[in-house]
């Protein structure tokens, strides 16, 4: 899927709508990978963007384990796990991180309008969810109970 993303977090940290950095432009694939090649020792899925260099497409970001939080406009919150190696003592760390996701028809597509956080700022996730929030999905589905539902 070709995308703008915008990074919501820094190293774990909400970002004020002011400091979200200028979205990437990329093809975003999806992927699950097996347990034998991640240094976790389990399957995991991943989402990448991928950027162009020249001709050649390079991955510029990846979550780890993403999942759909909420729709908001013309875009999509994604929020999963990113893995990052400290510089002063060569660690990993795991950041939870928020991802604004704008599909767009091709890479070389114009520009997206600005995103305009105003009017969604307050359904941006501020805490994690906890266990005994209902999902997206639960919420959509007492707001329309005609629509159909398996769980029903």
């Amino acid at each position: 899927m070709f995308c703008e993303v915008t990074t919501l977090r820094l190293d774990g940290i909400r970002l004020r709508p002011g400091e979200w950095p200028a979205p990437i432009r990329g093809r975003m694939v999806f992927e699950q990978h097996g347990g034998r090649v991640m240094a976790s020792r389990r399957s995991m899925r991943s989402a990448e963007l991928l950027t162009d260099w020249g001709t050649t497409p390079v991955p510029t970001l990846h979550l780890f384990d993403p999942e759909v939080v909420d729709v908001v406009g013309d875009a999509l919150l994604f929020r999963g796990y990113v893995i990052k190696t400290t510089p002063e003592d060569k660690r990993c760390a795991e950041y939870q991180q928020l991802w604004l996701v704008r599909p767009c028809m091709s890479m070389d597509a114009p520009p997206l309008a600005p995103f305009d956080p105003s009017k969604w700022v307050r359904r941006l996730p501020i805490e994690e969810s906890s266990p005994d929030e209902p999902t997206s999905s639960a919420k959509w589905l007492a707001a329309h109970p005609d629509a159909p539902d398996w769980k029903r």
